[in-house]
């Protein structure tokens, strides 16, 4: 996957990579279900990464909105095995 030419939206601010398992905060910022949770979860940071605002818990993350996921599933990789390009993420 061309990183470079992904769209900037499907982007997650914390790793820099495609949004993998999209989580919106209240304040509809996406992340990855993961680096959001590593976020929370780490040093008591309570807040958005993007615009700090506080207080967030995991319990108030939300699930991705369905078009954000469709187009995050039309993104084609290259297996890191075989070198196979084209494959549906």
């Amino acid at each position: 996957m061309d990183e470079q030419s992904i769209d900037p939206n499907l982007i997650c601010s914390i790793c820099h990579k495609a949004l993998k398992d999209p989580i919106c905060t209240p304040c509809d910022h996406t992340y990855g279900r993961e680096c959001i949770t590593q976020w929370l979860n780490q040093n008591d940071k309570s807040s958005c990464p993007m615009c700090l605002q506080k207080p967030m818990s995991i319990n108030e993350l939300t699930q991705a909105s369905r078009p954000l996921r469709n187009m995050l599933d039309q993104i084609r990789i290259r297996c890191t095995l075989c070198a196979q390009t084209g494959l549906q993420r």
